[in-house]
């Protein structure tokens, strides 16, 4: 996460993206798994605002607080010419108030997860504002768990695994009342411990 983030602060003096290039939202929010989405799904748009020949980045910090537990996210993404994507993500989920006992009655004394996700997408064709079939994207995401007691306490098989998802992403203008509306479809198959 250090290294992304020392690179993109190096980097903006000279490769940020023009006020104005992408119409405002088409970079989508930062999913939780730190890819350019719609908060928990990536959509085929790669984030901030770069278009063809820019670089742009994102910086994302989020969290929620429930009853039995608290998800924060902090995350990072360096956009290439519109065309390709990479970004890191890493989650804590705070278990404070869940107790979890492992098979041989020991208490478990750790109380939260810890999750880094690394991820690439790449534009493979359209636009999602212009193109009549919208904007294709395919992405890959590795996920690591930092610290195995806990999924392993509850079933989990491995401490890492991957997801490889195909995005398609299409905004029609003035579509339902005069507004616009975004449809999106992501396919995903994975061996990753999902959030």
């Amino acid at each position: 996460f250090l290294p992304l983030l020392t690179l993109g602060l190096f980097a903006s003096p000279v490769a940020t993206a023009d006020v104005g290039s992408r119409i405002w939202a088409t970079g989508g929010v930062t999913t939780i798994e730190g890819s350019a989405g719609g908060g928990l799904v990536p959509w085929a748009m790669l984030g901030s605002y770069a278009d063809d020949e820019e670089w742009g980045g994102t910086l994302a910090l989020g969290r929620a607080e429930v009853d039995d537990y608290t998800l924060s996210v902090a995350g990072a993404g360096l956009n290439w010419n519109n065309r390709v994507e990479v970004t890191v993500a890493r989650q804590t989920l705070d278990l404070d108030s869940l107790a979890f006992a492992l098979k041989d009655g020991f208490a478990l004394e750790q109380d939260e997860l810890n999750q880094d996700i690394f991820g690439l997408k790449v534009r493979l064709a359209g636009d999602v504002l212009y193109s009549p079939w919208g904007q294709w994207s395919a992405g890959v995401q590795h996920k690591r768990q930092r610290d195995f007691t806990v999924p392993n306490a509850i079933g989990a098989r491995d401490d890492s695994g991957t997801d490889v998802y195909v995005s398609g992403s299409k905004v029609f203008f003035a579509a339902v009342f005069g507004r616009n509306l975004l449809v999106n479809a992501t396919v995903r198959g994975t061996r990753a411990n999902q959030g």
